[in-house]
């Protein structure tokens, strides 16, 4: 009986030490345990840190940027023009350039009974006389010569008291041309002539006028055709 009491003490005496033990042990777990470090990670940035999303203003800036200068054109001289007219083989010789840069040909008129020393007489005692007309500058000087002398429509030109025995025709020049000396000039129109004198008259103020280029020695005159000399003898 003493031996079970002494049993039953020892069993509760151990139940006691273990529950001692356990005691011990779990106070002193939070002593001895090691605390593991945890790095400390930097707070995600805020709109304050400078992390703004990009804005209207900041997109537009680019507009506000200076353009580029642009390089200036240079503009390059004019290359020269290129001849139009192809020069004719008259060449004039008591006519040409004024000192005032202006040109002249001659137109011949009639000096009716003129007495004139040294001018041939055409016929019924009258001679011819050159007058001066400025032109525009050209290198078609028989065209020019003659369509100056078949624009005067008047009977006496000016106060010279010269007389023009074309000045009641109609005439243009058709065509004309000049080949080994000899002028052709073809007319067109009408041709009136005012008396028997005029024929000579009409006929030397033409040949004349072309006559005056050094480079024609003989002159055919045709009216619509027809040979100066042969219209002439029909009127």
């Amino acid at each position: 009986m003493k031996i079970k009491r002494n049993k039953s003490i020892l069993i509760l005496l151990g139940m006691i030490l273990i529950l001692i033990v356990g005691c011990t042990r779990q106070a002193a777990a939070p002593d001895t345990e090691v605390p593991t470090s945890v790095p400390t990670l930097p707070p995600f940035p805020t709109k304050t840190q400078g992390m703004e999303e990009p804005t209207a203003t900041k997109m537009a800036a680019t507009d506000t940027e200076a353009p580029a200068t642009a390089t200036p054109e240079i503009e390059s001289p004019p290359l020269p023009l290129a001849p139009t007219d192809t020069p004719t083989v008259v060449e004039p010789t008591t006519t040409g350039n004024s000192p005032s840069g202006r040109q002249t040909v001659q137109i011949f008129l009639v000096a009716l009974e003129g007495n004139l020393e040294g001018v041939e007489q055409i016929g019924c005692g009258d001679q011819l006389v050159a007058v001066d007309v400025v032109i525009q500058p050209t290198v078609a000087v028989l065209r020019a010569a003659i369509t100056e002398l078949l624009a005067v429509d008047s009977e006496y030109y000016g106060q010279s008291g010269l007389y023009n025995a074309l000045y009641q025709s109609d005439l243009q020049i058709d065509k004309l041309g000049l080949q080994n000396g000899l002028a052709t000039i073809y007319l067109t129109g009408d041709l009136l002539v005012g008396g028997t004198c005029d024929s000579p008259r009409i006929q030397a103020q033409l040949e004349q006028t072309a006559l005056q280029f050094s480079t024609v020695t003989q002159v055919k005159v045709y009216i619509n055709d027809i040979l100066l000399e042969d219209y002439l003898s029909q009127k």
